[in-house]
């Protein structure tokens, strides 16, 4: 059991009124001559401060501290994301950080559980709050990514499915449907809504392809995704909820590159008309479009022979509007043909 070091400033003898302090020793001993110390060097100079240590159960309530510090190292309360962080830490003297004991609240894992007070840590009265207020007002100058971050990790194990990979057309088009909103996002019905002029959902053409939609659920719904190429570990734009499923992309060793997609095989589909038009979804990032191979596979290009920035699920245009070169860049209004982007050529023709 532990010794406190009890303070008395006033009083004589078994009258004097004693208070418990901060200091704490596990040895007796070393509480007895931390005592004898200290009480010598107040007679010598005539202070009326006196000390005693005494053996109390870590139950006691006044050792709400040690009891909270115990229960945090040995895994019993779970530490904040921020607990061993150079940032954080450099905001306190006290190796114990904040003082306030702060931990993952159990009853809700996305929030931080903490002790406000000296009066509430005696009385074993818990504050709970959101991460990101918490760290605002007790915590003080953060970087602002640290933040997000420390946010996004807040019982992520708890609330938040590990990564998964849609690589089937069926799968795909859920993850769409049922996650962040986004232009590709909508139901495909035949003869409806912005994908009225195709014959099944654009995003199929990733389906069983080199492209793939990495997602994440959380606390049952689809929160985030991406398009991935699983091959070579890249990613490409996170929509939703960017923090968390980043840190399981990073758990999964992807990193973001957008050059990495170049060369990358996706589907070739066609509208069942007599005039047959290529499907094709809006593609994010630097991947401008697509050039065909052979007549399965469509391959993804910086430079592209037709465009990839419509958001009805066909290729803008294959030619430039001006001389009729194939390599199509730079983007003008063309108001003839439903408000779609037509392109001109990169030289500036």
């Amino acid at each position: 059991m532990p010794y406190v070091i009890m303070s008395s400033f006033t009083g004589r003898g078994r009258e004097r009124e004693w208070e418990f302090t901060n200091l704490t020793y596990e040895d007796g001993a070393e509480a007895g001559a931390y005592v004898k110390t200290q009480n010598s060097y107040y007679n010598a100079i005539g202070h009326r401060q006196m000390l005693k240590a005494v053996k109390v159960g870590l139950h006691d309530p006044r050792l709400w501290r040690e009891r909270l510090k115990t229960q945090i190292e040995s895994g019993e309360l779970t530490p904040c994301p921020w607990h061993d962080d150079k940032d954080y830490k450099r905001c306190f003297w006290s190796p114990q950080g904040s003082g306030l004991f702060e931990h993952i609240d159990p009853d809700d894992p996305t929030k931080v559980r903490f002790i406000a007070s000296r009066e509430d840590g005696i009385a074993d009265r818990f504050t709970s709050m959101n991460p990101g207020r918490f760290l605002k007002r007790y915590i003080g100058e953060l970087p602002a990514n640290k933040i997000e971050t420390w946010c996004a990790k807040m019982g992520l194990d708890i609330t938040t499915s590990p990564l998964l990979i849609a690589t089937t057309p069926e799968d795909i088009v859920r993850v769409y449907n049922d996650g962040p909103h986004s232009c590709m996002s909508y139901e495909w019905e035949k003869g409806c809504g912005p994908f009225h002029k195709i014959d099944r959902h654009p995003v199929e053409v990733y389906g069983n392809s080199d492209i793939a939609i990495a997602y994440i659920e959380r606390l049952g719904d689809i929160k985030a995704r991406c398009i991935v190429r699983p091959e070579k570990k890249i990613f490409g734009r996170i929509y939703g909820d960017r923090d968390r499923l980043l840190e399981r992309l990073r758990e999964n060793d992807y990193i973001e590159d957008w050059d990495g997609f170049a060369g990358a095989k996706i589907r070739q589909l066609h509208t069942q008309s007599d005039r047959p038009r290529l499907i094709l979804p809006y593609i994010d990032g630097d991947i401008l479009g697509v050039d065909k191979l052979g007549d399965e596979w469509l391959v993804l290009s910086h430079k592209p022979h037709i465009i990839a920035k419509s958001p009805y699920g066909l290729p803008t245009t294959t030619k430039c509007m001006s001389c009729g070169a194939e390599r199509t860049l730079h983007g003008v209004k063309d108001e003839d043909y439903d408000d779609e982007l037509q392109y001109i050529c990169a030289e500036g023709c």
